[in-house]
């Protein structure tokens, strides 16, 4: 069975966080395109070693950071600014 593409974004859209849109992704092929587009139109990462696998994950999938339309490096929980 066939998901025409403009019925997959649909669907995407209704997908209430990260983690759904992810298992959206691995559903079916024709969910993939819509939910990744979503999955990785805006990404907030916090300056910390846990987020290099992500960063390491969209260099080896250039398809997936061409996705990328805003990108956010926000710095650690309780990082105060010096001036």
């Amino acid at each position: 069975m066939t998901i025409p593409p403009d019925v997959a974004v649909r669907i995407a859209r209704f997908a209430p966080d990260r983690p759904t849109l992810a298992a959206l992704a691995r559903t079916s092929r024709a969910l993939q395109n819509a939910a990744e587009a979503r999955l990785y139109a805006a990404l907030d990462l916090v300056h910390h070693p846990a987020s290099l696998p992500i960063l390491a994950a969209l260099a080896a999938a250039p398809r997936n950071a061409a996705r990328v339309r805003s990108f956010s490096l926000l710095p650690p929980r309780g990082f105060v600014y010096a001036h």
